[in-house]
């Protein structure tokens, strides 16, 4: 290798590196959130996109390192992703919620299991459409709500 050369391979090795930065925070899946067709559906949302299962809309704002407190109440420092949620409806009700891996939130008959939360490295995003970025890994059951629970879930 020449002189010349030396740089550019050094910078290259620092960026390849740098870029794998990001943490990833998984959590085993409940009982209740096993993957069936029709109950539970799986899904992964990219940093600045979103997903619809049903009539909920869940989009990923942002992903980054904070402290929380786990499932087990045990306080952590780790990935945290902010979700925003829209339940069609008349009004449509929205929810923005900051969670982590292990974490259930619920909106309108939804309940949402966070199964893994990724952060994208320093240098992720920040190239042409399709460079990688944060993300999640969800898994979402629609429950059969009776009329007195859908009837306050719509009252607020």
């Amino acid at each position: 290798m020449n002189e010349a050369s030396r740089p550019v391979a050094a910078i290259a090795v620092a960026t390849l590196l740098l870029a794998a930065c990001g943490s990833t925070d998984r959590a085993a899946a409940p009982a209740e959130f096993a993957i069936d067709p029709g109950a539970v559906t799986a899904v992964s949302i990219a940093q600045g996109t979103q997903a619809t299962v049903g009539d909920l809309s869940i989009g990923l704002g942002s992903v980054r390192t904070d402290d929380h407190v786990d499932e087990r109440g045990a306080p952590r420092r780790g990935p945290v992703a902010v979700l925003q949620m829209v339940l069609e409806g008349d009004p449509p009700k929205t929810e923005r919620v900051a969670v982590h891996a292990g974490q259930v939130v619920e909106l309108g008959g939804y309940a949402i299991f966070v199964e893994e939360v990724r952060e994208g490295g320093p240098l992720e995003g920040l190239g042409p459409p399709g460079t990688p970025s944060g993300g999640v890994s969800l898994r979402i059951r629609h429950e059969v709500l009776d009329n007195d629970e859908a009837a306050s879930n719509a009252a607020g």
